[in-house]
């Protein structure tokens, strides 16, 4: 793997540098929290969230989303976000096409 996600987000300099430097990670933070997380397998509110989150953050030309996937409603949810993402034309990539490296080694 070659991108780190700090859990919860939470990093430091101490963090970036180990991640950096010792491992050759990436390390990727999201611009958007749905907080779906809080609606468990209920994937209409989960998606309005991710919607309000998307319009809140004055995303204008890209984002990186943060979703989880605990549940078994996500996959619903997951469907609900690329298929309004397509219908708008906005093209979705994967962090590793962004960063021009690949996730896995």
């Amino acid at each position: 793997m070659t991108v780190f996600r700090p859990p919860f987000g939470s990093y430091n300099d101490r963090v970036l540098e180990i991640a950096q430097n010792e491992f050759n990670y990436d390390v990727i933070i999201w611009s958007v929290d749905t907080s779906d997380w809080l609606h468990g397998d209920n994937a209409a509110p989960a998606f309005q969230e991710w919607v309000n989150a998307v319009a809140d953050g004055g995303v204008e030309k890209s984002y990186i989303g943060l979703h989880h996937d605990p549940y078994s409603g996500h996959t619903n949810l997951t469907q609900m976000t690329i298929d309004l993402l397509k219908s708008a034309n906005i093209s979705i990539t994967t962090v590793a096409d962004c960063i021009g490296r690949p996730m896995f080694v």
